[in-house]
């Protein structure tokens, strides 16, 4: 089992998990956020009712933040990695049942997408299908208004105004990329750094961190880069979700987005190098969530997530 170093516990956490099973007598305690396990109270002997505590500590300039009761589908949890890492299958399981059951909800909104070759960078090279893309030496192209000439992207010809809609992305093999949506109006004539202020809802990896194109940008503590990225949006909830496909897991969320307009898929591949010439490849969704389930022995025991 992986337990957290001192230097770990020294910084805290944001999310604690509790689990309890009655019968076996622990009580066991996680960084919810990175799948690994805080403490454990074994060989406990329970008589009666238990109920959940928590202690707030004392209102100061320091400690004036509340203590909050989270919904259990606000853990980005991965089976793969909860199971790696030793957690209990009990925590593991609800941890990602809630992500198993949002992922296969927004697969129904699948639209099929294709790649703009009429706004790619000049120096993208797209399939003939439209399906694939990757960076390559830079060519001739009409220098229409609607190509991107500065930033190394690519959006897809469909656009969206209103509904909702999902894609999948495979970026496997790859050390750099981003994805998500764009406005129409976005500038594609200058160099950018990307956030929803400016018209870009995308999340990407590059210098071997996974981000979120905030203003700042958010750093997200990933334990593992997703093999396939789903993307999906909800127009009129102003909602832009990310997620790890293969897993079911939640990667970032961007909510209480105001839409105007056009929305179109956006899709960068990043610089072509030794270790990053894997192309972006736009895949079909076939709703195929890897499953994890509970031991039947497993389903009498008592879980609280805190």
């Amino acid at each position: 089992m992986r337990r957290l170093r001192d230097e770990h516990l020294q910084s805290g956490f944001e999310k604690v998990g509790v689990f309890v099973d009655y019968e076996e007598g622990l009580v066991s305690f996680y960084d919810a956020d990175h799948a690994a396990l805080i403490y454990s109270f074994t060989g406990c002997s329970f008589t009666g009712k238990l109920y959940p505590f928590f202690c707030p500590g004392v209102n100061d300039d320091d400690n004036s933040a509340p203590l909050i009761i989270c919904p259990v589908n606000q853990f980005p949890a991965d089976h793969q990695g909860l199971r790696a890492a030793g957690v209990h299958d009990n925590l593991a399981y609800a941890l990602l049942a809630p992500y198993q059951h949002q992922l296969k909800r927004v697969q129904q909104y699948a639209v099929d997408v294709t790649l703009d070759p009429d706004t790619a960078h000049p120096k993208l090279i797209l399939s003939d299908d439209g399906k694939q893309v990757h960076c390559g030496d830079k060519k001739k192209c009409p220098d229409n208004p609607d190509r991107f000439s500065e930033e190394i992207v690519v959006p897809g010809k469909q656009s969206f105004s209103s509904g909702r809609f999902y894609f999948e992305v495979l970026v496997k093999g790859k050390t750099e990329w981003a994805l998500g949506v764009v406005t129409e109006s976005v500038n594609r004539k200058k160099k950018i750094t990307p956030s929803p202020e400016k018209g870009y809802w995308t999340v990407g990896v590059y210098e071997n961190i996974c981000v979120a194109f905030e203003d700042p940008e958010v750093r997200l503590p990933l334990q593992s880069y997703p093999d396939k990225v789903g993307v999906f949006v909800d127009y009129e909830e102003g909602l832009v979700s990310f997620f790890d496909a293969d897993h079911a897991a939640l990667i970032y969320s961007f909510t209480g987005c105001s839409f105007t307009g056009k929305l179109y898929p956006f899709f960068c591949p990043g610089v072509n190098d030794d270790d990053n010439s894997a192309p972006l490849i736009i895949c079909p969704v076939n709703q195929s969530v890897r499953s994890f389930s509970m031991r039947k022995s497993d389903q009498n025991q008592v879980n609280l997530i805190i």
